[in-house]
């Protein structure tokens, strides 16, 4: 199990208190945080064409601004169907409401230099020095030679 899974409760169960504990709490200075009227600026490039990724050099650079700005990006056309994403989802959904004891069971390894499998790194403070807080699952599926199955 990894460590910060060991000493931090999980996002869903912060949340069922429906308090954010202070140490979660990013400060005002935050650039990502909301204007003095209060108004959380929006992201510059929102929507990526993937299909023109690796011919458009402006639609890379609009990928590589918001994955650099953000952490994400919303990207178009790259080929998964509607009820295939749907069906992503659900999944994602239905694994993170399972009880801590069940998610543990697919951890990252402990010391492991890959990203794979379930981890909770609420302890990771960011350079503001508040807490990140996110559950996530990490699965490899390309190549498919390297898809850890028992994840």
């Amino acid at each position: 199990m990894a460590p910060a899974m060991a000493s931090l409760k999980p996002v869903q169960e912060i949340l069922q208190s429906g308090v954010v504990p202070e140490r979660y709490v990013q400060p005002k200075d935050n650039k990502r945080q909301a204007d003095a009227d209060g108004v959380v600026p929006l992201m510059e490039t929102r929507v990526v064409d993937f299909s023109l990724v690796s011919s458009d050099p402006d639609e890379l650079e609009k990928l590589h601004s918001a994955l650099s700005s953000w952490g994400c990006a919303q990207l178009v056309n790259h080929g998964m169907s509607s009820s295939f994403l749907d069906e992503v989802r659900e999944m994602s959904k239905q694994f993170f409401r399972l009880p801590s004891v069940e998610k543990e069971k697919y951890a990252s390894k402990e010391g492991a230099n890959d990203l794979e499998g379930y981890d909770n790194d609420n302890a990771v403070r960011n350079e503001e020095g508040a807490f990140n807080w996110n559950d996530k699952l990490h699965l490899q599926v390309h190549p498919e030679n390297q898809r850890k199955l028992e994840f």
